[in-house]
C-alpha cells in the first residue's frame, strides 16, 4: 500500500481522515494476478496508462484527482476504489512508472522513475507491518513523511503530522539517505495533451 493510508498502517492508529480510494504500488510481474483478483471480488479494472485522464482542474485553479494510469472502480459504496502503480527490478535498479497532472504545467504527465534498488527498498517497507491482525506491506514512514512534507494539500500535511512523532534518530539518517540516492534517480517524462 502507499499513500496516506500507510501513515496510518505504519503508526499503527485507527483511519484518522477520509481516505478517496487506495493506492497500490504491484510488481509488473504480479499485475495481471492483482487484476484477476480484483475482479473477482467486485471490482471492474480500467488500464489508462497513455491513453487519457479524467484529473481536471476546477473553477478555482484547484488540482481534482480522478485517476491513476490503473484504476479499479465498483459500484459497492462500501468499498474504496483502488489506484495502481507499476515498478519492475532490473538488476540493481527499480523502474516505477506514474501518470498524474502536473498542476504547474497543466498537463498530465507520464513519469518513469529509474532508481537504485537500494533507495526502492528504502521507500517501501519489505517486512510486513501488523494493523489489526493483518499483514500489509506499505511506504516506510520516512518516505510517506518525506513525502508528504513536499505537499500542500491539507490531507498530506495530517499526514505528515502523524508520522513525525514516530521519528527518531535511526528514521532520520534513513531520510537523509533516501535524500542521497534520490539525486541518483534518473526521471523520464512524457507529456499529454489529452
Amino acid at each position: 500500500l502507499v499513500g496516506g493510508i500507510s501513515a496510518a498502517i505504519q503508526t499503527k492508529q485507527e483511519l484518522y481522515r477520509h481516505n478517496d480510494d487506495i493506492d497500490i504500488m504491484c510488481k509488473e510481474e504480479d499485475l495481471t494476478r492483482l487484476v484477476e483478483t480484483l475482479r473477482r471480488i467486485g471490482y471492474s479494472v480500467e488500464d489508462r496508462r497513455g491513453i487519457q485522464t479524467r484529473n481536471k482542474v476546477d473553477m478555482d485553479g484547484k488540482f481534482q484527482a480522478a485517476d491513476h494510469e490503473l484504476n479499479a472502480d465498483t459500484k459497492n459504496k462500501n468499498m474504496l476504489g483502488v489506484g495502481i502503480f507499476t515498478y519492475k527490478v532490473k538488476g540493481n535498479e527499480v523502474i516505477c512508472h506514474s501518470y498524474a497532472f502536473e498542476e504547474k504545467e497543466g498537463r498530465v504527465v507520464g513519469t518513469e522513475k529509474v532508481m537504485p534498488k537500494e533507495l526502492f527498498d528504502l521507500m517501501y517497507e519489505s517486512k510486513a507491518v501488523d494493523y489489526k491482525g493483518v499483514k500489509l506491506k506499505t511506504q516506510s514512514k520516512e518516505y510517506i513523511y518525506m513525502s508528504k512534507c513536499m505537499l500542500d494539500r491539507e490531507k498530506d500535511k495530517l499526514d505528515a503530522s502523524i508520522i513525525r512523532p514516530s521519528l527518531d534518530d535511526k528514521s532520520k539518517h534513513k531520510i537523509d539517505r533516501i535524500r542521497e540516492l534520490e539525486a541518483k534517480t534518473k526521471n523520464y517524462r512524457c507529456i499529454y495533451d489529452k
